[in-house]
């Protein structure tokens, strides 16, 4: 029997930030519980699928966790925060027009939806077509991510490979491997994505001419590759696919919550939209000098609405013995009540209360406490939402862009308020904390 152990002082929180790779493995948690039933928080935060029991080895075209050829993820970890960091100011300017031309068209283009020049938008639908677009611009390009067939077939993919996860969970081990290849293979557009994906590559890498170099996660991945295995084509390939599967769920229910919690308050949207017009857009995701309030606010949402209710999921590989003498044996999990931290009151004072500018910096309120430091990005021991403090999200950076891209473009372009104030905005599915389907907001262009 395997257990799953949860710590939750701050000196067991540190250890388990601080323990070795080779003690306590992460990628070693992701396989067996896409191997197995458990339910499972993957760390990383909103870059890997809160769900349980994906199977990625049916799911994503073979790939698995353990394969030795990059067992800690090394190049994908390169190209999130090594490549693609450093380009995000390049792409906010294609990203906002993304969002801009989904929202116009949400907003304006149906008469069925508008009601006196304000239109009903559910966040879960808005948010997904508005970050499942936006991720294919950054992760294969705008030629080739805003291509109709590509959009239908990467819609298509995420959502057979989410449910033919779910439901190989509930299939013995034998017939996995026939259910799997059997429920992807309905409408195969994991084949079919498949092949566009690698005639792209096949393309970029007989091109010679430096002028048509990319910028994005496919070329990242092309040059984060090492060695000839890492370059493989449908390597490549299996891991542009896994990028496309990540970013579908957790982004798009975070935004839904962000749109939702903002809806309800329109002082700070007045505020939000004072410090957006004072900073100017290329300052909006500045580490140093950016938008403090939606930096703030954002941080809050994630607090109030962190999407799992455990997070920095590790599974032992060497026995581990705590500086209190809990010991826990090989082939168990530990983990952190992410839940239960974000809302304690020894780390934030009246927890139960959403407060947009609990983390904005003042004489009364100093970056350097024991909470850590307060940008939306940085994780910290009393802020597990980016997962470790070792081993953080790599992609968080680009979701920061992204969820601001779009409040900006709604901030700056849109009026909001609330279909309803008292509806239940979370619905929990095991340790999964999600936006209701029925959740919506009233939009409408400025005048």
């Amino acid at each position: 029997m395997n257990y799953h152990v949860y710590v939750s002082s701050e000196a067991h929180i540190r250890e388990l930030n601080n323990a070795s790779l080779y003690d306590l493995s992460f990628n070693a948690a992701m396989q067996e519980a896409s191997d197995t039933s458990f339910v499972a928080w993957y760390e990383s935060g909103l870059i890997h699928s809160t769900k349980q029991k994906f199977h990625h080895e049916y799911t994503i075209m073979g790939w698995r966790y353990d394969d030795d050829t990059d067992p800690n993820s090394s190049v994908a970890v390169r190209t999130l925060k090594g490549m693609l960091r450093p380009q995000l100011p390049t792409l906010m300017e294609a990203l906002q027009g993304v969002a801009r031309q989904i929202l116009q068209t949400e907003v304006t283009t149906d008469p069925k939806k508008i009601d006196s020049g304000w239109s009903v938008c559910k966040l879960p639908e808005l948010s997904k077509l508005l970050c499942k677009r936006m991720n294919n611009v950054t992760i294969v390009g705008q030629e080739l991510g805003l291509n109709e067939d590509f959009i239908k077939l990467a819609a298509r993919y995420v959502e057979d490979a989410a449910l033919v996860g779910e439901l190989l969970g509930t299939c013995p081990k034998f017939l996995k491997p026939l259910f799997g290849r059997l429920g992807m293979r309905i409408s195969n557009a994991d084949a079919m994505l498949s092949r566009l994906i690698q005639r792209e590559i096949t393309q970029r890498l007989a091109a010679t001419n430096p002028a048509t170099k990319h910028k994005d996660c496919l070329q990242f991945l092309l040059e984060a590759a090492k060695t000839p295995k890492h370059r493989d084509p449908f390597r490549i390939t299996q891991q542009t696919m896994g990028f496309l599967f990540a970013g579908a769920h957790q982004m798009p229910m975070f935004l839904s919550f962000a749109l939702y919690e903002l809806s309800l308050r329109p002082k700070l949207v007045e505020a939000l939209k004072q410090e957006i017009a004072d900073l100017g857009i290329t300052n909006i995701d500045s580490a140093r000098d950016g938008a403090q309030l939606l930096d703030s606010f954002l941080r809050e949402v994630a607090r109030t609405h962190p999407l799992s209710a455990i997070s920095i999921v590790r599974r032992t590989m060497n026995p581990v013995t705590l500086s209190d003498g809990l010991h826990v044996p090989v082939g168990n999990w530990m983990g952190i009540p992410q839940d239960g931290i974000l809302r304690d009151e020894s780390f934030y004072p009246n927890a139960d209360c959403f407060q947009a500018d609990r983390f904005v910096e003042s004489q009364n309120n100093p970056p350097s406490d024991h909470k850590g430091v307060r940008r939306f990005t940085f994780p910290g021991l009393s802020f597990p939402f980016w997962g470790s403090t070792k081993q953080a999200c790599p992609g968080r950076f680009y979701v920061s862009m992204v969820v601001k891209m779009v409040l900006v473009t709604i901030l700056s372009e849109y009026e909001i308020e609330p279909v309803d104030e008292d509806v239940q905005s979370t619905w929990t599915f095991g340790p999964h904390m999600l936006p209701s389907s029925s959740l919506s907001i009233r939009i409408k262009t400025r005048v």
